[in-house]
């Protein structure tokens, strides 16, 4: 299990901790709320610096970072093959997620704290002082089972032992409302499993709630998770990996979908139309 508690890292000393708390509607909050108070010793990761490459036509809208400045990154911490990785963020996990995700995709192992800093913060010696770098000697173990492209997809919806995952509220699903994408609806054939629906509240639920929730993802021996642009899905591929399912990332997700014009989307009266620029 790869969601923990507080006293995980109180029997963990040496542990790297990496802070990654970020808002979406305020880019700067992150690094801000760092600098002003974080877990002596931990390192800060930022989305759109150090998890996000430039966006371009393709591609979504938080493409994934060159996987070796990443790594280079991760390693500039201190984390070797063998280092015990704890990631916190505000306790949503979306952020911690997408962290824990790259992670695996170069080949490390890393542990979520449940709650997030909020659950640390009482419990443990808070400072502003940033830690220093070493230099970097990490490699990367890449893991291609990770991770997929428009390509799988479009391969995935002929395929009766695939199933796509919209990580999206259900209202995005179904194209009441698009706040971030220039269409709103889904890709063909894609199934709705809203991301927040691991929680009650900041908690996430039992392993048997979230069981029940993902039973039917046992009749597949595919399975591509995506959302708007690849980061809330990475909370369902953590909780799916926490109950023993593997699953791949559609990394650029609907956004890097529907940057395509010759894409087919269901909106919500069931009909395809054309992606339109």
């Amino acid at each position: 299990m790869y969601l923990i508690k507080e006293d995980f890292l109180k029997q963990h000393p040496d542990a790297v901790v990496i802070d990654c708390r970020y808002d979406m509607t305020n880019p700067p909050y992150g690094e801000k709320v760092y600098l002003e108070g974080h877990v002596k010793g931990a390192f800060y990761v930022d989305l759109d610096k150090d998890m996000t490459s430039e966006v371009k036509e393709h591609g979504g809208r938080h493409p994934l970072k060159d996987l070796e400045v990443f790594t280079e990154l991760m390693g500039s911490f201190g984390i070797t093959s063998d280092s015990t990785i704890v990631i916190y963020d505000n306790g949503e996990l979306a952020m911690a997620s997408r962290l824990w995700f790259m992670l695996k995709l170069i080949g490390l192992n890393s542990f979520i704290v449940e709650g997030g800093y909020d659950h640390l913060k009482d419990h443990f010696e808070m400072t502003n002082e940033v830690p220093e770098k070493v230099p970097s000697s990490l490699k990367i173990h890449y893991n291609p089972n990770l991770i997929c492209n428009k390509d799988d997809v479009i391969m995935s919806m002929t395929n009766p032992k695939s199933v796509i995952v919209d990580s999206r509220s259900n209202e995005r699903y179904l194209g009441f409302e698009e706040p971030f994408d220039k269409i709103a609806g889904h890709i063909p054939t894609a199934v709705n499993y809203f991301w927040k629906d691991n929680f009650d509240g900041l908690n996430a639920k039992d392993c048997g709630d979230i069981e029940a929730m993902f039973l039917e993802m046992d009749n597949y021996e595919e399975r591509i998770i995506h959302c708007g642009s690849g980061i809330t899905g990475c909370v369902n591929m953590f909780f799916l990996n926490e109950i023993g399912i593997e699953s791949k990332l559609y990394a650029g997700s609907y956004s890097d979908w529907v940057s395509y014009d010759d894409h087919d989307v269901i909106v919500k009266d069931n009909i395809k139309r054309k992606v339109k620029a």
